[in-house]
């Protein structure tokens, strides 16, 4: 299907079939689109990103995924996806790419040891829309899975070691650059 996003209709199909129905979950009446589907975050040089309180309901884990969508249009800068601090501003967990493009994921403990290490064996693709999906189980070396746009995305996985990771952190960064 091929859908344009116009607010007037946002369930035409402008492609090779016809119409379907958006259901809109609870609600009644017509909907706009950002309900149904998200929208990019623009981020940009310097920006940091940063919350200053820990994300809801999060607690010390080895088990956790991420999925996001992002664009980057230049190399340059380090890019984070995700990140988290502890009050020392010492990273706990990072999901980032580096300058050179290559996807990292770097995880400590509440003692600060390295727990998880990877880096992709290829770069990832500037100013393209991508999708990452990633999800750990430190606990099982088969339970590790990183996508990039629906397709398996080679790591070397450095450091596996099951344990947890300060996940609880106060600081968490979402899309933003750093170097």
């Amino acid at each position: 299907i091929y859908l344009p996003m116009y607010g007037n209709n946002a369930g035409k199909n402008y492609g090779t079939g016809g119409d379907f129905t958006v259901n809109s979950g609870p609600y009644t009446g017509a909907r706009g689109p950002n309900e149904f589907w998200g929208n990019w975050a623009n981020i940009t040089t310097g920006s940091s990103g940063l919350r200053t309180t820990s994300g809801v309901g999060t607690s010390d884990s080895g088990t956790f995924s991420i999925s996001c969508s992002f664009n980057i249009p230049t190399s340059g800068a380090n890019t984070r996806l995700f990140s988290a601090t502890n009050a020392s501003n010492a990273w706990r967990l990072d999901v980032y790419i580096s300058d050179t493009g290559i996807l990292t994921l770097l995880g400590r403990n509440a003692a600060g040891t390295t727990r998880l290490s990877a880096t992709s064996n290829s770069g990832i693709t500037y100013n393209a829309n991508q999708f990452l999906q990633l999800s750990i189980d430190l606990s099982n070396t088969a339970s590790r899975n990183v996508f990039i746009n629906g397709s398996s995305f080679a790591m070397t996985w450095t450091t596996y070691t099951n344990d947890t990771l300060e996940l609880s952190s106060p600081f968490v960064g979402v899309g933003c650059f750093a170097n």
